[in-house]
């Protein structure tokens, strides 16, 4: 009887992870507004009926998928913040953040909409569970943070892991330009829009740390996100 259990628990594991796959694959092909719970159907070789056995919607399954994404992205980024054992200048910082994002080539495109659409048409217990999961995560990787960023005080890694994000969303929508878009960019003037996600993610991310690392040394220099009233 466990033997059986077991086995069914495990096929039920591969179905989810083969319906988070051709959820993925058509997301890079079509981006999340074009395709339909149908087609993962399609793709996953599954019936609809069985999608929606664990998704109950689009949002629910895309949530989970970022979820995925930010888990491998905090292990990697937890781990290489382990492993320098020494305090890090903000060029290394903003490398060893980029290296991590890169191990998950479509988190930023799944966090660009996470608040817009995916954190929609789902259920607060699915939220819940959600949130409470990046809490964990953004306390932690905070606490690295904090002991390779000797400037930053108790609770502020947390703050910087949030504006971290605030700069992933935005120079995403920056670098992810409308092939309309793209397409004008070769006209005299415009190279100046053609910005690589990474070099502009790095550079940004290290004139941010350059900045409160200066401000070390001055009595206002708390980074501080005001939390809601």
């Amino acid at each position: 009887m466990v033997v059986q259990r077991a086995r069914q628990v495990h096929e039920k594991e591969e179905r989810r992870q083969a319906i988070l796959g051709a959820a993925l694959e058509l997301f890079v092909e079509l981006g999340f507004q074009r395709m339909t719970m149908t087609q993962i159907a399609q793709k996953s070789k599954f019936a609809k009926g069985t999608i929606y056995i664990y998704y109950k919607t689009k949002e629910e399954l895309f949530l989970h998928l970022t979820e995925a994404g930010l888990l491998e992205f905090f292990e990697s980024l937890d781990e290489a913040l382990i492993a320098s054992r020494e305090p890090l200048d903000p060029e290394s910082l903003s490398a060893l953040v980029l290296q991590s994002l890169d191990s998950q080539p479509q988190l930023p495109r799944l966090l660009s909409i996470l608040h817009t659409m995916l954190e929609h048409n789902v259920d607060r217990l699915t939220v819940l569970k959600f949130r409470e999961f990046l809490a964990t995560r953004v306390n932690r990787s905070g606490r690295h943070l904090e002991r390779r960023l000797p400037f930053l005080c108790p609770a502020q890694g947390v703050d910087l892991i949030l504006l971290i994000h605030c700069l992933v969303l935005g120079t995403w929508q920056v670098s992810d330009s409308a092939p309309v878009v793209k397409a004008c960019l070769d006209a005299p003037g415009l190279h100046i829009f053609d910005r690589p996600f990474g070099p502009l993610f790095s550079s940004s991310l290290a004139a941010l740390v350059s900045g409160l690392r200066s401000q070390a040394d001055s009595p206002d220099s708390a980074i501080e996100i005001p939390a809601r009233s």
